[in-house]
């Protein structure tokens, strides 16, 4: 039996066959990388092993916000009318010096008529006068009696005269002496109308004007700046290297950025287990009150101080993105490879591209790969962290101006329009004396969009208003520093 007819490849035929070979392998090798075969080349690196962060690494540059050391919201204990305020914002202030004064008229005129009455004398004296004679007159009666030229009836009668006119005496010195009191009660009085200042400070805000009537609401905010504190949130895995009495290198974010010394104060014990830091306060002396609070800032702690050359541009240096790793190519598969390896099937009908055609697609770059926007999650998280702890600072602080200043601009909040949303923050944060609020189980999400959500359990609690619910802020990077966007209250 003659074996099957099988036609020749004619020498025009055998370029067909080649190219369609070639094509074939052409699309297995896609095939391959997508399913992770490795090139005969090539071979699989090995894993890289993990290594604990270093503690000293991460000290060396922290971010940290500068406070003033303590902010005094000044009052008046009476309700009154502003007569005057003798300074203004952003005016030095020392301990007991005046800075407003009520009207005080009905409170002066009642300590004159205190002093007068306890300057007059004319009672005192007369009733001394009145209890001498009447110790005369006993003495004489006791005499006569005992000569029997009286009766013992007559005896005491000048007896229980003398007593009663020592009474009146007695009554007279007291009262004497309760216009004394009088006075200094008036005067009390009259100081309590006159508003000093209880710390060496500067003045931060002023909240009121003379003629309106104060009652509750701060008249003044004071802000003690020698010397500051240096509020950082250091990660987790850094606890234990950092102690009270230890120095930090601290730089201000000014045009100069020279570095300053500071003293870790106090350093917590417990650490967030949300965000995984915890927060360390260092006080940072100020003579002179050269350096101003609110400032954000880099700070090196726990001996990782660098050379002086090099302490500042090493502390402010940004923290190079971390570039994704290539991905590790899985050995093939048995299948794959027999697919691979098996000779092209014949191909009936191949188009070939004309040579113009080639050489455009030589001459065209190749496509680059699309590039997804690097993001320094943790530095970026630490920053949201600090600018979150500012916005809860200047709440408690009832500070309008860096409350503010944490959000957008133009946050309008559940309000018709920013201003009027400004206006309520400003009427609440005056009509309150006491406020505190605490945040806890903080967690912050990175969007994709570049967005931060930071959800977190806050409790408010005031002198007339308590309440507790969880929150979210959306935070956005604007002009240099994380801000609120939006604000929302998303369960109980």
């Amino acid at each position: 039996m003659k074996p099957p007819h099988r036609p020749l490849l004619t020498p025009r035929a055998r370029p067909w066959r080649c190219a369609a070979a070639a094509l074939t392998l052409a699309a297995a090798l896609p095939l391959a990388a997508q399913t992770g075969a490795p090139s005969p080349a090539t071979r699989p690196a090995a894993a890289p092993v993990a290594t604990p962060p270093d503690p000293a690494t991460l000290l060396r540059s922290l971010d940290c916000m500068i406070q003033p050391h303590q902010v005094v919201q000044v009052g008046s204990p009476v309700a009154g009318v502003i007569e005057r305020i003798d300074v203004d914002r952003g005016e030095r202030v020392t301990r007991g010096q005046v800075l407003a004064q009520l009207a005080a008229n009905v409170e002066r005129a009642a300590l004159a008529v205190a002093r007068e009455r306890s300057q007059q004398s004319g009672e005192v004296a007369t009733a001394a006068g009145s209890r001498e004679l009447a110790q005369r007159e006993l003495l004489r009666a006791s005499e006569l009696q005992g000569q029997e030229f009286v009766s013992q009836a007559y005896l005491d009668k000048a007896r229980a005269e003398a007593q009663v006119a020592g009474g009146r005496s007695t009554q007279a010195e007291e009262r004497r002496r309760l216009a004394q009191r009088e006075v200094e009660l008036a005067s009390a009085q009259l100081s309590q109308r006159t508003i000093r200042s209880p710390i060496d400070g500067v003045v931060v805000e002023r909240y009121m004007s003379p003629g309106e009537y104060v009652e509750q609401k701060p008249v003044l905010r004071l802000a003690s700046l020698d010397p500051l504190r240096v509020d950082v949130l250091v990660p987790g895995a850094a606890f234990g290297r950092v102690q009270p009495g230890d120095e930090g290198t601290v730089v201000p974010e000014l045009i100069d950025r020279s570095p300053y010394k500071a003293t870790v104060k106090s350093v917590d014990r417990v650490i967030d287990a949300a965000s995984n830091t915890f927060r360390v306060r260092l006080e940072l002396p100020n003579p002179g009150n050269k350096l101003p609070a609110g400032l954000r800032c880099k700070v090196a702690l726990g001996g990782a101080v660098t050379p002086p050359a090099a302490s500042v541009a090493a502390l402010l240096a940004p923290v190079p993105p971390t570039q994704a790793e290539p991905a590790k190519a899985a050995p093939a598969s048995p299948e794959l490879a027999r697919v691979s390896a098996a000779p092209p099937e014949p191909v009936k009908t191949v188009a070939v591209p004309t040579e113009p055609a080639k050489a455009a697609a030589a001459a065209a770059p190749p496509p680059e790969p699309a590039k997804t926007p690097v993001v320094k999650t943790d530095a970026a998280v630490d920053d949201v962290l600090v600018a979150v702890e500012a916005w809860r600072q200047a709440w408690v602080a009832r500070d309008l101006q860096a409350y503010q200043a944490a959000y957008v601009e133009g946050f309008k909040g559940d309000q018709a329009s920013a201003a009027r949303w400004l206006r309520q923050r400003e009427e609440r944060m005056r009509a309150t004396r006491a406020l505190d609020v605490q945040l806890s189980d903080m967690t912050v999400e990175p969007q994709s969009t570049g967005r931060m959500h930071v959800t977190f359990r806050q409790a408010y609690r005031s002198d007339h208003f308590n309440a507790n619910g969880t929150k979210r802020l959306v935070m956005v990077a604007d002009q240099g520093r994380w801000r609120i966007q939006d604000e929302r209250t998303v369960g109980p």
